[in-house]
């Protein structure tokens, strides 16, 4: 039985990762670079060499679907944070009276000082990709609009509404 365990079994397929089959598997434009660093010169070029070998309409839905991909990210993050800010308005206004003993109420307002930290902590962090995804949007449409590819439906998103319709 050791020796039917160890003997290879035919019919399985064997997945080999190497620079080929990553490169095979990467978006034609590269995602918005997480972190400090700015990709927009890459995302720019990306789109550049997709347009030589591509039509203008294919051009346009693989970008329209690029935008759309970090636009929701973007949208998430800013009702993440809408909805953090409302939660946090509505703990602020809950009464502190009608616990039964001290502990009680000392155990709701250490769980509500963890809360806020956290709250505060994921708040940052949604400001922060958004402010990512923002700037890295206005450079691409920029760039976009200087090669002739004014798409009207690339609007920046600025909040809950778009900035430049």
């Amino acid at each position: 039985m050791a020796a039917q365990a160890k003997a290879p079994k035919s019919g399985q397929h064997q997945v080999v990762l190497d620079e080929e089959s990553i490169a095979s598997h990467k978006p034609p434009i590269p995602d918005i670079a997480p972190g400090p660093g700015d990709n927009t010169e890459e995302i720019v070029k990306a789109i550049g060499e997709f347009r030589k070998t591509h039509t203008r309409a294919q051009t346009e839905q693989l970008v329209h679907d690029w935008y759309n991909k970090h636009d929701s990210l973007l949208a998430r993050a800013t009702s993440e944070n809408q909805r953090i800010s409302d939660r946090e308005s509505a703990r602020q206004k809950v009464n502190a009276y009608g616990y039964d003993n001290y502990r009680q109420a000392q155990a709701n307002y250490e769980s509500d000082v963890r809360a806020g930290r956290e709250d505060y902590q994921r708040i940052r962090e949604n400001a922060m990709l958004a402010g990512k995804i923002q700037q890295s949007l206005s450079k691409v449409w920029n760039q976009l609009r200087s090669q002739g590819m004014d798409f009207d439906w690339f609007k920046l998103r600025c909040g809950n509404s778009y900035c430049n319709q």
